[in-house]
C-alpha cells in the first residue's frame, strides 16, 4: 500500500491539469480501495460536477459511461459529495441496500446501472484544502462480502489529503 500512496504522489506532482490528474489518480486507486469509484469537484461557484466514474470492467465501462453522464450530484443527494460538503468529514456505509439505491436513483435506467455496476459497501472522502471542500473521491466495493475497514477508510483519507493539496496548489497557480 505505500508504493500506491508514494506513485500517487508522484503522478499528482507532475501535473497542474488536477482533473484529469484526479481521475488517473482514482483509478490507480482501484483495486487497492475498491472495485470502482467516483470523482466529484465543487466548482468556484460552489456548483457541484462528476469529473469521472472509473471502473475497470472493460464490459461495464458502459454503464459507468451513462452514470457519469445522467447522474450529476444534486444538493440534496443523501450520500457522496453533497453529504460530505454538509457534514466535512468521511462518509462510510458499509453495507448498501437495494432500498438505499432506489432511494439515490434518479430514474429507473439509473437504477439499473447502479445495480449491475454492483455497491456492496461504499467510502466517501471529502477533499478539502486550507478549510474548504473541494470535491470528493467515492470509493466503491462491488462485492457486499467486502466491507470497509478502518485501514481502508485511513489510506483513502491518505489519498484525499493529498489530492486536496494538488487540487489547491492548481487552483493557486
Amino acid at each position: 500500500m505505500p508504493r500506491f500512496l508514494a506513485d500517487a504522489s508522484q503522478h499528482l506532482a507532475a501535473s497542474l491539469d488536477y482533473e484529469n490528474t484526479l481521475v488517473a489518480v482514482a483509478e490507480m486507486a482501484l483495486p487497492y480501495l475498491g472495485s470502482w469509484s467516483i470523482v466529484d469537484i465543487v466548482e468556484r461557484d460552489g456548483s457541484m460536477r462528476r469529473l469521472g466514474i472509473i471502473h475497470p470492467d472493460p464490459i461495464k465501462q458502459d454503464r459507468a459511461r451513462r452514470l457519469q453522464e445522467g447522474w450529476p450530484p444534486g444538493r440534496d443527494d443523501p450520500i457522496g459529495l453533497p453529504s460530505v460538503i454538509r457534514s466535512r468529514t468521511t462518509e462510510l456505509i458499509p453495507i448498501v441496500s437495494d432500498e438505499m439505491l432506489v432511494d439515490i436513483a434518479i430514474s429507473e435506467e439509473n437504477l439499473q446501472d447502479l445495480r449491475a455496476l454492483g455497491i456492496g459497501s461504499v467510502v466517501v472522502v471529502p477533499l478539502i484544502a486550507r478549510g474548504n471542500v473541494l470535491g470528493a473521491i467515492t470509493f466503491v466495493s462491488a462485492d457486499a462480502e467486502h466491507r470497509y475497514t478502518e485501514q481502508d477508510v485511513g489510506v483513502a483519507e491518505d489519498l484525499a489529503a493529498r489530492c486536496s493539496i494538488a487540487i489547491d496548489n492548481a487552483r493557486l497557480f
